[in-house]
C-alpha cells in the first residue's frame, strides 16, 4: 500500500513519468501538464512498463555499479518524523532511504550533502552532528556512506531530481516525513538496512561507529 493511503501521513508527491504500474485504488499522479487522479481497477503491468523497468535497472547498474562510491546522507527529523525518499530501482523494486548522494571531487562532505539535499528535496540544510558510517554492498552496487544529522535552514519541500540521470529515467517516486510506524511497515528489502530495527527516532541519534553490509557494528 502506498504511504498516500496511510493514516497520519505526510506525503508530498507521487510521480509517474513512465507507463503506469499500480494496484487497486485511486492515486494522484504527476504528469508534465499537471496532476490528474487515476483510478486503477486491475494490478496490470504492461509490456511497455516491464521494458522500462528493465532499462531503468540496467541504467542504475551502468551509472552507479561496478565501482566503489563515497556517499553522504542527511537525517532530518521534524515532529518525530524522518524525511525519506522512495527510489524506483527497476524491475518492480523500490528502496527507501534518507536524502543524499555521491560525493564530487573537490567538494567537502558538507558541501556535497547540502547540494544533494537541495536537489532531491528543495530544502536548504545546516549539517550538524556526524552519526555513523555504513558500507553498502549489494552487487553491482558498493558504497561507503557517511550519515549526518541535519536541520532545515530554508527552502520548501518538494520532490526533486537526480541531475546525473536523464529526465525520463529519474528514480525518485515519493518523498515523505515518516514516523516509526510508517518505517516499520516497509518491508526490509525495500528500505536501507540501518532502518530495519529502529524502535524510536532516538535510535537514529544513537548510531555511532562503522556498520558493514551485514549491519555488523565495529567501533
Amino acid at each position: 500500500m502506498p504511504f498516500s493511503k496511510l493514516k497520519n501521513r505526510s506525503i508530498i508527491e507521487k510521480k509517474s513519468d513512465w507507463p503506469l504500474v499500480g494496484s487497486n485504488g485511486k492515486f494522484l499522479f504527476k504528469r508534465r501538464d499537471g496532476f490528474i487522479p487515476a483510478s486503477l481497477s486491475l494490478p496490470v503491468i504492461s509490456d511497455e512498463a516491464k521494458r522500462y523497468m528493465t532499462i531503468l535497472e540496467e541504467e542504475i547498474h551502468a551509472k552507479f555499479g561496478g565501482r566503489l562510491r563515497t556517499r553522504v546522507n542527511g537525517i532530518l527529523i521534524q515532529d518525530d518524523k524522518i524525511l525519506m525518499i522512495k527510489h524506483n530501482m527497476g524491475n518492480g523494486k523500490f528502496f527507501w532511504n534518507v536524502p543524499g548522494g555521491g560525493m564530487k571531487f573537490g567538494s567537502s562532505s558538507v558541501e556535497n550533502l547540502e547540494r544533494e539535499f537541495l536537489e532531491e528535496t528543495g530544502i536548504e540544510i545546516t549539517v550538524e552532528n556526524f552519526l555513523c558510517t555504513f558500507e553498502y554492498l549489494k552487487p553491482p552496487l558498493h558504497a561507503v556512506e557517511l550519515y549526518f544529522e541535519v536541520r532545515q535552514s530554508g527552502g520548501i519541500l518538494k520532490m526533486g531530481i537526480d541531475p546525473e540521470l536523464p529526465e525520463d529515467r529519474q528514480l525518485i517516486t515519493e518523498i515523505a516525513f515518516l514516523d516509526i510506524n510508517n518505517i516499520q511497515s516497509i518491508k526490509n528489502d525495500e528500505k536501507h538496512r540501518l532502518f530495519w530495527g529502529i524502535k524510536s527516532m532516538n535510535d537514529v541519534r544513537l548510531w555511532k561507529g562503522y556498520f558493514n553490509f551485514e549491519n555488523n557494528y565495529i567501533k
